[in-house]
């Protein structure tokens, strides 16, 4: 691109920041190559039972969910880039700390042909449908993140840098996502007071994940997946999955490989005149060694009804740890208000939640069930 063009650019993104009346900032700076700067901000406020400072009364909490700065854009037809920033739960517990913000997404795609596009960079890594999904999407409140058990050093929030291909093919009716991460890193002379431990990845083997979907209606073609597409798609698809690096997963003097293998369906059809269902099973079997709580079965299922703005959505999760410290179950009832879409939503989210790994128990049934009460807005401009 030439430099003025370049700088002519920059100047008319500075006037339209600076001018604070932009919404999304959608710069076409040439017939294929354009900029788009857009802004998620996710307030909540939080009621928890039992999660006042004396443990024995209700505890309320005001944050910032997310909020984060996203660039992304083309510079060619074929070439294109995403970029975000985030700090999660800014101010939550009354801590405003900025070292939490962070670089989540950085990444570049190359289309090759319709069955092959390679992305490199700092990339979401796949296994079910949700853990692709994109926040700015979701048809429950937030993710089901209890539910995501990668190795302790693998990931930022559940991000690592590799390169990935992905593609649709066979008439878009199958599309895959296969690729190579860093994953956990080589640690060697770990001790534990006077004990040495075995070393974590002593060779530095990546990790390696993948995915293949069977697409029975509309295809999902864009790099995040949709939580709910609001009558814009018809989708009903079906996903495997697997995900395994050696030797990465340690629990004490314990360093076993770690593998995951999941499967999905994923559902969300447009009815009547005004309607749509949503709906999705996710199921995920985790192997960390015997005496991690990682090592264990996560399932979750989740089913909303929208009519015009207003949508409900329940959803059910539990994971079955092998050790029984890491057993977790929760019920949710949500209520959503769609005012303008993905772009301006309200949720409210009532969850029953019992976390052995809290309470410090190894049975469900000697866990206490805590009540959370969460109310959220989202602007997606």
């Amino acid at each position: 691109m030439k430099s003025g063009r370049m700088a002519a650019a920059l100047a008319a993104l500075v006037t339209l920041l600076a001018s604070g009346n932009a919404a999304a900032v959608k710069l076409q700076l040439s017939d294929e190559a354009f900029l788009d700067v857009r802004l998620l901000v996710q307030p909540q406020a939080q009621a928890r039972q039992d999660g006042s400072a004396d443990g024995d009364g209700v505890g309320s909490d005001f944050y910032l969910r997310r909020a984060r700065l996203i660039l992304s854009g083309n510079v060619t037809k074929n070439i294109s880039f995403f970029l975000d920033t985030d700090a999660p739960n800014y101010g939550k517990g009354g801590k405003y700390d900025l070292n939490i913000f962070f670089l989540q997404d950085a990444f570049a795609s190359f289309k090759i042909v319709p069955e092959l596009t390679v992305d490199t960079g700092l990339i979401i890594a796949p296994l079910t449908h949700h853990t692709i999904q994109s926040a700015v999407s979701l048809n429950t409140l937030d993710y089901h993140a209890f539910m995501v058990k990668y190795p302790a050093g693998s990931n930022k929030v559940w991000r690592d840098v590799g390169v990935q291909l992905r593609g649709l093919f066979l008439g878009d009716r199958f599309q895959y996502r296969a690729g190579v991460w860093g994953g956990r890193r080589g640690e060697s002379k770990r001790f534990d007071g006077p004990t040495a431990l075995p070393d974590i990845n002593p060779n530095g083997v990546p990790r390696f994940a993948g995915q293949v979907r069977f697409n029975l209606l509309d295809p999902e073609s864009d790099f995040f997946f949709g939580g709910t597409y609001l009558r814009k798609k018809k989708v009903v698809s079906f996903g495997v999955a697997a995900d395994y690096q050696p030797k990465v997963a340690a629990t004490g003097a314990e360093v076993r490989d770690y593998v995951a293998l999941g499967g999905d369906v994923f559902v969300d059809l447009p009815v009547l005149q005004a309607s749509e269902i949503v709906f999705q099973v996710n199921a995920i079997n985790y192997w960390q060694g015997d005496l991690s709580p990682a090592t264990g079965l996560a399932l979750f299922a989740e089913a909303g009804y929208r009519w015009k703005w207003l949508g409900g959505v329940v959803s059910y999760e539990r994971f079955v740890s092998k050790t029984g410290a890491g057993h977790l179950q929760a019920y949710h009832v949500g209520l959503n208000g769609w005012i303008e879409g993905h772009t301006a939503n309200v949720k409210a989210d009532l969850a029953f939640e019992q976390d052995c790994a809290a309470q410090k128990k190894t049975r469900l049934a000697d866990a206490k069930t805590i009540a959370v009460f969460t109310l959220q807005t989202q602007l997606f401009f």
